[in-house]
């Protein structure tokens, strides 16, 4: 772990799965995190540098190695995410090409973001 990793501090993992084209996390937001009383005082909203963050954590949770991203092809930030009114976040990797995934982030049928990246793993 590195100390910038966020996992077990920002968020925790409540669940993964595993398809043929991809896999898919659900997390919940610490909502008492300190992030949340600057970003915004009186409304939270998770920062969009911090779900690349756990985007990229969660990547290499799911290869076992750690990975940098290379180039972010597209990100759309459709919602905010209110860690209050939405702890439960769920991010869906499809496969696209060797290192390349498209991430579809939200809950239920609210979509909060939506990504495309090309990665490298380190060995």
């Amino acid at each position: 772990m590195s100390n910038t990793e966020l996992k077990n501090y920002f968020y925790k993992i409540t669940d993964s799965k595993k398809s043929d084209d991809g896999f898919a996390y659900t997390i919940k937001l610490n909502s008492n995190h300190w992030v949340f009383e600057v970003h915004f005082a009186g409304n939270p909203i998770t920062p969009g540098a911090l779900l690349l963050q756990i985007t990229k954590e969660l990547i290499s949770t799911e290869l076992g190695k750690q990975i940098s991203i290379n180039k972010t092809q597209n990100i759309r930030f459709l919602n905010a995410i209110n860690p209050i009114e939405n702890p439960i976040v769920e991010f869906v990797f499809t496969k696209d090409e060797a290192n390349k995934l498209n991430i579809v982030i939200k809950h239920d049928d609210t979509m909060f973001a939506r990504i495309k990246l090309t990665y490298s793993v380190h060995d």
